[in-house]
């Protein structure tokens, strides 16, 4: 059993809390961007010896309403299936024998590539690369392989009761098109059943754009040890074509309930919360997560504190900003497990010290003591080359 309640308050957070001062480390001043024809690329030269890692993405918004981020997904996931000169086996055994590492992913609006090779083989990983996103094969055996996961995937997710109350929670916050909108699993596998490799093509051709492409590189390494290989392998990158989207607004929630049974499931997971009318880049949106995170962002926030350590009525609760992007809203959500004895009072409990902390806000000590576990965080976050590269991406 799942359910999802809404609720408008938790946004006065904004207006409660002080502003954080950022005391973070900066790089800032050593990165070094080059622009390009086809694309913007990022390098951070540091002094690591051997290791480079690089992370790269670019704008991609397919047709969500019409259900197209599935076959999107698909044909990011054929990628790394084969060349037009070489095969799955090849390219696999190309990247292994090099100890390296190359992954493609998608998120949101965008398509994610992350790699990582040793400095003298850097120039042939980044080349595989170039490779796999402008020839790629789409072998069909290979992509009924990979449907047949999916649907092993989604079949899991229809007996989680976690996966079900956050999809439910997305679907009632938001409209058919967003990109945060969580297609229920059984139409995904209805829809699997019906692509095709043809599918998979015509999408690629027509449909995966690489606008906006952004690469950032982190290692011991000089913009003149791969200026060349960029030139070779992503000159074709940028397509021109208009983007589905961005055109998402913030609807006005409306309290709801729904519960969705699941047979042979003790315990109940619950997730509540409504949409935020905040993107990543409006000043409100850094002392708004911050405010979450004392609400209910670790072990001991207020919910944490209060619902499971003082009264015991939960196994876990968790509150966060999600979903929140450079380009669409997203929203607050408070999730939890509970057993059928304590749903009821766990969820009025939980409603309860939202409220008392919205009226009354954080104390001091909490927004120090929080702010000093966000930046440590971050800081222990930059640990390697893999990481500061993502975080030099997701801040260009």
């Amino acid at each position: 059993m799942t359910l999802y309640c809404t609720s408008d308050s938790l946004i006065q957070l904004a207006n409660v809390l002080t502003k954080s001062s950022n005391s973070g480390i900066r790089f800032a001043d050593r990165v070094e961007v080059h622009e390009r024809d086809s694309g913007t690329y990022l390098l951070l030269p540091v002094s690591t010896p051997d290791i480079v890692s690089f992370r790269c993405s670019f704008l991609n918004i397919p047709d969500f309403a019409a259900g197209d981020e599935l076959l999107r997904d698909l044909t990011v996931s054929m990628l790394d299936k084969g060349s037009r000169t070489r095969s799955k086996t090849e390219l696999a055994e190309a990247i292994e024998g090099l100890g390296a590492q190359l992954s493609f992913s998608t998120q949101g609006t965008r398509i994610r590539v992350a790699g990582r090779a040793l400095k003298r083989d850097l120039h042939t990983i980044l080349s595989i690369m170039g490779e796999m996103l402008q020839e790629p094969s789409f072998p069909e055996p290979e992509l009924e392989i990979l449907k047949g996961r999916y649907e092993a995937a989604f079949l899991r997710s229809l007996t989680s009761t976690s996966d079900l109350s956050s999809g439910a929670l997305s679907r009632g916050l938001y409209s058919h098109g967003h990109p945060n909108y969580v297609q229920d699993p059984r139409n995904d596998i209805e829809r699997l059943s019906g692509i095709g490799v043809d599918d998979v093509r015509s999408h690629f051709e027509k449909d995966i754009r690489s606008i906006d492409f952004r690469l950032a590189v982190v290692g011991d390494i000089a913009w003149s040890d791969v200026s060349e290989v960029i030139a070779l392998s992503f000159s074709d990158t940028t397509k021109e074509g208009a983007q589905n989207g961005l055109d998402w607004v913030c609807p006005v929630t409306v309290p709801d309930r729904e519960e969705i049974h699941v047979h042979d499931r003790d315990n109940i997971d619950v997730c509540m919360g409504h949409s935020v009318d905040i993107k990543s880049l409006d000043p409100g949106y850094l002392p708004l997560s911050l405010g979450i995170f004392i609400l209910g962002g670790n072990f001991s926030a207020r919910l944490m504190s209060e619902i499971r350590d003082r009264m015991g009525l939960t196994y876990g609760i968790h509150s966060s900003l999600a979903g929140v992007d450079v380009l669409h809203h997203g929203m607050w959500s408070t999730s939890m497990t509970f057993s059928k004895a304590s749903l009821e009072k766990g969820i009025s409990e939980t409603l309860k010290q939202i409220q008392l902390f919205v009226d009354n806000g954080v104390t001091h000590d909490e927004l120090d003591e929080k702010k000093t576990t966000v930046a440590g965080s971050f800081k222990v976050g930059l640990s390697s080359t893999s990481a500061i590269a993502s975080a030099l991406l997701r801040n260009a």
